[in-house]
């Protein structure tokens, strides 16, 4: 009875984290052309719009119907608005695998279409589940400037 919380634990638990050398890539936002993302300027400003373009130095935004250019060195953060569905149609396929296999053995006929049916059913449901959460994916941090004012105290 161990089987089942293990394979359960392996299939929800959340992609690892980008690294801060990775995160301070400014083409990761190629991965969000066309999608729709936020920006955090150094104002400390967050913008909401759909990607239409990036370069090595800005990217361009659309705002409804107008588009706005912001240059790599005015952005502090950039983050997709959604994840990707696609890892939770493939770890429900993973976990309907398994299962399948298992009621496959106790079945004395088609075991072969218990195992794809069941494949195809729970990954229809791990795509669903990855769809209704609304995280967030961070694709970019910029180095912050240091604040001109600094406070410490002593005893």
């Amino acid at each position: 009875m161990w089987f089942f919380p293990v394979l359960l634990l392996l299939t929800v638990t959340p992609t690892p984290k980008a690294s801060a050398k990775t995160l301070a890539d400014f083409a990761r936002f190629n991965k969000a052309v066309g999608q729709e993302i936020t920006i955090v300027d150094l104002d400390g400003n967050v913008r909401e719009g759909v990607l239409k373009s990036l370069s090595s130095s800005d990217l361009t935004m659309q705002f409804g119907s107008g588009e706005r250019t912001f240059s790599r060195d005015a952005i502090a953060s950039g983050e997709r608005m959604r994840d990707g569905t696609v890892d939770g149609a493939i770890k429900g396929a993973i976990f309907g695998g398994v299962v399948g296999l298992m009621m496959a053995g106790y079945d004395d006929g088609s075991g072969a279409a218990i195992v794809l049916t069941s494949v195809a059913v729970y990954s229809g449901i791990g795509w669903a589940i990855d769809a209704s959460q609304t995280h967030r994916e961070p694709l970019y941090r910029g180095r912050l400037p240091k604040p001109a004012l600094k406070i410490s105290w002593r005893f």
